[in-house]
């Protein structure tokens, strides 16, 4: 959600007919990749945890959704944790240093994997593959480069067409408001798998909700850089929605 929100925001500011060359932190051109794998006929949800939960190399973000990551030092990299300057607006991070290579998203029937470049497509498939084995079909690959993400939103928006800049965050912030009205009533792994609305209702609770809340406002002010409409969006009435204003500092 993050990357595809920043790549619209930076979309929408630059003015210049040619973007900068954007590269994630391994230097890889940035290409948005999904891999599809259908479930093979026989195969559950729970197949398909089972075999992704075993692995150190995926990290549970959601009750459907899992984490791809690397603790090694992307080539380039000073140190763990360390982000370079030309992919600071589009990486993940955990907060342990882990680099986010992608995500896995388990679907009614398939299994979708999303990476921002092809060389992470390449490897993120060979794992899977290898890992599932019969549990899935054949997959299909989709790519979508910046260029081509471009010319798809000026076909669709006349080229006369403008917006203010405050207009513009409007839009994006909206989008935000309603993706994050949504999660304060789903499971939140980092929360004991208990929705926000239910964990803020105990002491232990609260503490972990003010701990996931602190987490996405930090990782979103990283996102862009200070001006653009992600690492302008405020969190605050999250917190007052939760009734934990006073927990904020």
């Amino acid at each position: 959600m993050l990357t595809t929100f920043w790549l619209v925001d930076l979309i929408d500011r630059v003015r210049e007919p040619v973007l900068p060359d954007l590269r994630n932190t391994e230097g890889h051109e940035l290409v948005l990749c999904e891999v599809r794998y259908p479930l093979a006929a026989g195969t559950t949800g729970n197949d398909i945890r089972d075999v992704l939960q075993a692995r150190a190399e995926f990290c549970m973000a959601d009750t459907t959704i899992w984490n791809w990551i690397t603790r090694e030092k992307p080539a380039g990299a000073s140190g763990a944790g360390e982000r370079p300057e030309q992919s600071l607006s589009f990486e993940t991070w955990h907060d342990d240093g882990a680099l986010v290579l992608g995500n896995v998203a388990l679907e009614e029937e398939a299994l979708v994997l999303s990476v921002n470049s092809r060389q992470r497509s390449d490897r993120g498939r060979a794992l899977l593959s290898e890992i599932l084995g019969r549990r899935v079909d054949n997959p299909s690959v989709k790519t979508e480069t910046v260029d081509q993400i471009m010319a798809s939103r000026d076909t669709a928006q006349p080229k006369e067409f403008d917006i203010s800049e405050e207009e513009r965050c409007a839009i994006i912030h909206e989008q935000m408001d309603r993706h994050y009205r949504d999660v304060l009533d789903q499971p939140v792994p980092m929360l004991g798998n208990e929705t926000p609305r239910a964990a803020v209702k105990t002491d232990s609770g609260r503490i972990k909700v003010v701990d996931w809340l602190k987490m996405m406002e930090n990782r979103t002010a990283k996102s862009g850089d200070h001006n653009s409409a992600m690492a302008s969006y405020n969190f605050g009435w999250l917190w007052k929605e939760l009734g934990i204003s006073d927990l904020r500092q």
